[in-house]
């Protein structure tokens, strides 16, 4: 198949595929829950897990350590999940999704197990284990997703992995603090393995993939180079968030890392058979939506600087100038519920925005996704407003945003996945979801930390300009969200910019309902 697109319409090009079964299709969409859903509702289970595990005369977890060891997941899967989409081009994408499948179960297994003096350990551990787990899952089921279908049945594979991601990554924190209130937090990790079991199953009778690498020597040097760069980078962010970024040990590991990846590709362009093949990005369209989903998954920052925001500053029953009476304060559940609609909006559009992609094509949704989170973000900016309309306005923007990631979800992924060569599309998709996770992290990062200084910080610089109305003791937390809010809306800007520069508009629309919009 010829994976190239080009920048006018033309006659769409015949491509032989075994079309996937409906089993394998929803086997790849339960095996991203895998992580999405359950791996991600750990965090917000954490206050239940540390009131079980520790007794009234010994403590072994605390608050600091457990979040450090729940984060080892994202640490994991930024580290492995390049790595694993190229192994997976290798020996099978297969073989790769039931290997991600069995980490989990372990995983998923020795955190259920913790107690006593071992909790910390085996949580640690079993963590770790379900990063690789999703560094495993996500670019395999990626592949199979393009292997095996073409067209309009590949548009509704993706929607439907889409909402298996994104629509999970939207309710973890819900479904996680539920069920650690009502039924305790294990029950997560049973859950957990049990779908990893359904998943497997689903996977039986599923032929492997082609290995096009099969007889090329393997570049272990580039893997090795690989590894330590993105390690150094992420080791280095999460000491900079935790630190600060101008600490020596901080500032030696990025410089270590940014050392490392220079090296890598020097290296990668003189050895015959790569680790790392960049010449993927060459293809415009591909490196146009990888970096542009980078930055629109770098503005989910806006959600949890706003929910901060509602629970820090907000209070349900207050007159100007009170203190807000004992028990009138919103809390953590009272933000996640008023961000229900980011969830709802995320799961009920992404099959509008797979039909609307052979009329519109992938650029027109993508940009008018992008769009609508920036409304979003402009609605949790105006924090000058009386908390009973901001919690209106932010159940509105929350709603915005998730329709926008509803319609950017299928023609991003369809897209990215239309301009791989077949023999790296494991790669490829490990990059693409790479940038879905680094861009998270990185964006979350910021927010939350300017969000954290500012608030600190006595300026006025809204409230010059800006009348902030009601009570006035939390000044410093309305101005400081709505600035750390700006980043957010910047990297939303940045999104669409990078769409307009490498998607050309296409110079007229196809009549075929199976071709999409196609570019170089």
């Amino acid at each position: 198949m010829n994976n190239q697109i080009s920048a006018v319409p033309t006659a769409r090009v015949v491509q032989t595929y075994s079309e996937g079964s409906k089993k394998l299709m929803w086997g790849c969409a339960v095996s991203v829950l895998t992580f999405w859903l359950f791996a991600e509702s750990i965090g917000a289970a954490a206050p239940a897990m540390i009131k079980n595990i520790n007794t009234a005369d010994r403590y072994w977890l605390n608050q600091d350590t457990l979040n450090v060891a729940i984060s080892l997941t994202a640490l994991f899967v930024g580290i492995f999940i390049i790595i694993m989409g190229n192994l997976g081009d290798r020996i099978g994408h297969v073989r790769i999704t039931l290997g991600g499948l069995i980490a989990n179960t372990l995983g998923s297994a020795m955190i259920l197990a913790a107690h006593g003096s071992f909790a910390l350990p085996l949580i640690g551990t079993g963590r770790a284990l379900q990063g690789i787990a999703t560094a495993c899952i996500m670019p395999a089921t990626m592949a199979l997703i393009s292997e095996n279908w073409s067209g309009k049945a590949r548009a509704k594979a993706i929607s439907i992995w889409a909402i298996a991601a994104w629509g999970g990554g939207s309710l973890s924190a819900l479904f996680g603090g539920s069920i650690a209130t009502m039924i305790g937090w294990r029950w997560l990790l049973v859950a957990s393995i049990v779908v990893s079991a359904i998943a497997f199953s689903l996977f039986h009778g599923t032929p492997e993939t082609s290995t096009p690498h099969a007889g090329e020597k393997f570049d272990w040097i580039g893997m090795i180079l690989l590894v330590v760069g993105v390690a150094s980078l992420m080791i280095g962010a999460f000491l900079g968030f935790l630190n600060g970024w101008l600490k020596p040990l901080c500032l030696a590991i990025l410089i270590f890392g940014i050392l490392a990846l220079t090296a890598l590709g020097i290296w990668e362009r003189r050895v015959k058979y790569p680790f790392l093949d960049l010449s993927i990005f060459r293809n415009r369209a591909f490196t146009g939506v990888t970096v542009s989903n980078f930055f629109l998954n770098a503005s989910v920052g806006m959600v949890l600087v706003s929910q901060q925001l509602i629970v820090l500053a907000g209070c349900k029953a207050q007159r100007m100038g009170d203190l807000c009476p004992i028990g009138k304060n919103y809390t953590a559940w009272d933000a996640s519920l008023i961000a229900i609609g980011y969830a709802v909006f995320v799961m009920s559009f992404i099959r509008i925005g797979e039909k609307l992609l052979p009329t519109f094509g992938p650029r027109k949704l993508m940009l008018w996704g992008t769009a609508s989170a920036a409304l979003a973000c402009g609605m949790l900016m105006l924090t000058h407003v009386l908390v009973s309309a901001y919690v209106v306005l932010a159940a509105i923007a929350y709603s915005l945003y998730g329709l926008g990631l509803a319609l950017y979800a299928t023609p991003s992924m369809y897209t990215a996945l239309d301009n791989l060569p077949r023999e790296h599309v494991g790669l490829g998709s490990g990059i693409y979801k790479m940038g879905s996770a680094v861009g998270a992290a990185i964006g979350s990062a910021v927010s939350l930390t300017l969000f954290s200084d500012l608030s600190v910080t006595k300026t006025s610089v809204l409230g010059n300009v800006i009348q902030l109305e009601g009570a006035q003791q939390n000044i410093d937390l309305r101005q400081a969200a709505t600035l750390a809010l700006t980043s957010d809306l910047i990297f939303l800007l940045l999104a669409a910019l990078v769409l307009f520069v490498t998607l050309p508009r296409p110079l007229s629309r196809y009549t075929d309902p199976e071709a999409y919009v196609r570019f170089d």
